[in-house]
């Protein structure tokens, strides 16, 4: 009776010390023909061992299509797996009218205040099988798990400012992107 009580408190204590403590955000990217997964960043809650830590230990998944793992970096607390480029979708290419099509172009476009088509950009997910034990430098282990994206992060993305122009009582709303190192008193050389 003892020795049941016993390994019941080890088995529960080994599942404790084993416990499932991972942060995921899924880092999008985007390419020619549209926003994609580009890094899935793992963080768990103490330092890992970098030896332990390999891209045989994950496989990677988005939209229910597995992503192959180019390259995977140990920092500190967190696993960032950077994943192979997805080749350019056919569908996204617009197809060069035909003749007949090419005369009618521009009888239908846009009109002067206009909402137009705009479409939300496509949400990222990830979903991340840890597929072997991982150790952590003070010895704490993390068994194999399935981990879902809780944190997405778009870097260029979210660095466009939403602006506003108003002539003549005409309003118009864009999107502008300026890089971190512009400099606005250098001019350009013509």
């Amino acid at each position: 009776m003892i020795f049941k009580k016993l390994t019941a408190t080890l088995l529960l204590a080994n599942f404790a010390f084993c416990a499932q403590n991972a942060d995921v955000t899924a880092v999008g990217k985007v390419f020619g023909d549209g926003l994609k997964l580009d890094k899935v960043i793992i963080k768990y809650d103490v330092p890992l061992d970098e030896k332990s830590a390999t891209s045989c230990n994950f496989k990677v998944s988005d939209e229910s299509k597995d992503r192959a793992i180019k390259d995977i970096k140990v920092d500190n607390d967190s696993v960032i797996l950077t994943l192979q480029e997805l080749p350019l979708i056919d569908s996204s290419i617009a197809p060069k009218p035909d003749k007949e099509k090419r005369q009618k172009m521009g009888q239908n476009g846009p009109v002067l205040d206009s909402k137009g088509n705009p479409q939300p950009l496509k949400q990222i997910t990830a979903k991340v099988k840890q597929q072997s034990e991982i150790l952590a430098k003070n010895g704490k282990s993390y068994a194999p798990q399935t981990l879902n994206a809780n944190h997405v992060k778009l870097p260029i993305i979210d660095e466009f400012r939403q602006e506003n122009f108003t002539y003549n009582d005409i309003s118009l709303n864009y999107n502008l992107f300026v890089p971190k190192d512009y400099d606005s008193q250098i001019k350009a050389i013509r």
